[in-house]
């Protein structure tokens, strides 16, 4: 067996490092992605399964002098059933319409935030029951033609079935309320 110069271990530490770093830029950019694509409990989920194998180098890099070559084809199996985990959880985020259920979930905050911006809909309540994973839109506007502005919004944003529950009252009735 050979003996390694110090230079050769040094370089070797370095790489090792640089891949710890190379790794975490990846982790990142998987967690962007599982926010915007499947919101923040996806990503939650997906960090917890990528910070195993980041943990384990970064303690391998701690003790570098006494790690040993089984100690690297151990993390590189835990790389392997990472990497084939989290692809598999991705696939079953998609395959259960996770991703499309997030999109709806946005569309619906941004209708709310479009209609609440407008004074004529400050009585339209915006809520989202999670019992029974339903959307409510419900209240009052002030006339028939803003009725009909709050259900062009709300075919804008694909909700219109939602705001069955929204009614124009006259002055009379938002007085006596």
């Amino acid at each position: 067996m050979t003996a390694t110069t110090p230079s050769e271990c040094s370089m070797a530490r370095t790489a090792f490092s640089l891949g710890i770093v190379a790794y975490t830029v990846a982790w990142i950019g998987a967690l962007v992605f599982a926010s915007r694509v499947f919101g923040i409990g996806g990503a939650i989920g997906l960090s917890l399964i990528l910070v195993i194998p980041f943990l384990v180098a970064v303690r391998m890099r701690r003790r570098w002098p006494a790690v040993r070559g089984r100690e690297y084809a151990f993390l590189l199996v835990l790389l392997c059933f990472v990497f084939g985990g989290s692809a598999f959880t991705v696939w079953r985020w998609y395959d259960s319409c996770m991703d499309l259920q997030h999109a709806r979930d946005v569309r619906f905050e941004e209708l709310a935030r479009v209609a609440h911006a407008e004074p004529a809909f400050r009585d339209v309540e915006f809520s989202f029951t999670s019992y029974k994973g339903r959307y409510v839109i419900r209240g009052t506007v002030a006339s028939q033609a803003d009725l009909e502005r709050f259900l062009a919004l709300c075919d804008r944003y694909d909700f219109r079935f939602y705001a069955k529950d929204v009614a124009a009252v006259s002055g009379n009735q938002r007085k006596s309320k």
